[in-house]
């Protein structure tokens, strides 16, 4: 069953993507993105659109460190070694690949590799060579052409120092949200991040709130600062307790006061916030999108979509041993990333190689929808969690 890295402790953030550049900007400022689009013709013949992602977390998941912590200099190193080698096999192949990251990678890299304060000299030396000199975010996207989405579970940084009340009491730790993450992202990195929402509570929970995004959303910790989002991915359940998901690209339409999660599902033709359907890519779940397009039940004019993620940590511990979090050596396991990856996605090469999916980028995802079918909001909901089965609403 497919478990999405989405939030567990406050709103959160697979197919999503930026319909324009994403910026720093007032409110009173923003400009809503166009969804008007020629329609071009249609693709040839029925196809699923795929994204392949991957998620790394913040300190309070159980198999991540706070990386700026000096015991976790080794583990930080890891983390990117294994981000690296998953985001070369995937370009050796074709693959296109989005990487969602929390503030925790991004800080490691600003301590690490960008103001060199790690003890790990020779770490440091090999891994930059391997990247020309870049960080790796910077890497990433200028040569292999990752695309770069913030992904937030809105927690604090444990590690920062707290301030004090006039009373003298202590002032509760500020949370990243999504946009504090993407402004982070940039100014690090000197990449720009796209308006992706990367996973999001979207069901019946006390902080499903993903309306907040269709206006530009102000930081928490930069309150002057805000960050378009133009797409939301990863629709989820609070804790993962009832996670249906969709395949196809909408404007999901506001729940109202009673939160009714069932209206993420419906619609809205007004928005112009879309939501990507991050159902989990399978032979199965192609062959039978596939099957109704063919029997008529879905138009060959509507765009089916879908998702592949995985995680950093997964990588990790394939990779080395480890123990409380942190990484104590590597494993007697050669090309242990190779041969994950290829366990996760070689069941869909072949449906590549026959043209049934085609890997693309959230942004691609979103040319193609408009392009090729019009920017036609469509979606096909699972009729149960982990179902095959789907409803068509459009």
């Amino acid at each position: 069953m497919f478990r999405s890295f989405v939030p567990i402790h406050l709103p959160l953030a697979t197919l999503a993507i930026s319909l324009s550049t994403p910026q720093f900007l007032h409110a009173a400022d923003a400009r809503a993105p166009t969804l008007e689009a020629p329609v071009i013709a249609a693709s040839p013949r029925p196809r699923v659109y795929v994204a392949v992602y991957s998620h790394n977390e913040d300190p309070y998941h159980r198999e991540t460190p706070r990386f700026e912590d000096d015991e976790s200099e080794k583990t930080f190193w890891a983390f990117r070694d294994v981000t690296l080698e998953a985001a070369l096999w995937l370009h050796a192949r074709g693959i296109a690949y989005n990487l969602q990251t929390e503030w925790n990678f991004i800080k490691g890299i600003k301590k690490y590799e960008i103001e060199n304060k790690g003890r790990e000299r020779r770490l440091r030396r090999e891994a930059l060579t391997k990247t020309g000199g870049k960080n790796l975010i910077q890497y990433l996207s200028e040569d292999l052409g990752v695309e770069i989405d913030p992904h937030s579970h809105e927690n604090a940084d444990p590690g920062e120092a707290p301030t004090t009340r006039p009373t003298g009491e202590p002032e509760p730790l500020t949370p990243y949200n999504y946009a504090d993450v993407a402004h982070l992202i940039a100014t690090v990195t000197g990449i720009t991040p796209t308006g992706v929402v990367g996973g999001q509570v979207v069901f019946e929970t006390s902080y499903a709130n993903w309306p907040r995004f269709k206006n530009p959303l102000p930081g928490s910790l930069n309150p002057d600062q805000s960050w378009t989002f133009n797409a939301i991915t990863g629709e989820s359940s609070a804790n993962h307790e009832e996670d249906i998901r969709a395949s196809g690209i909408w404007m999901p339409t506001e729940p109202g006061i009673s939160m009714e999660y069932s209206r993420y599902f419906e619609i809205d033709r007004t928005s112009k916030l879309l939501a990507i359907g991050s159902v989990e890519a399978s032979v199965p779940l192609v062959e039978s999108l596939l099957a109704r397009v063919t029997r008529g039940d879905i138009s060959i004019n509507r765009m089916l979509t879908a998702a592949v993620p995985f995680h950093a940590s997964a990588l990790v511990k394939a990779k080395y041993r480890v123990r409380d979090k942190l990484v104590q050596g590597p494993r007697p396991i050669p090309n242990a990333v190779a041969r994950y990856m290829e366990n996760l996605l070689g069941p869909l090469l072949p449906l590549e190689a026959d043209g049934k999916i085609e890997f693309v980028t959230y942004e691609r995802a979103i040319r193609i929808w408009k392009t090729r079918h019009g920017a036609k909001p469509f979606l096909c909901k699972q009729t149960r969690e982990g179902s095959t089965d789907c409803t068509v609403v459009e």
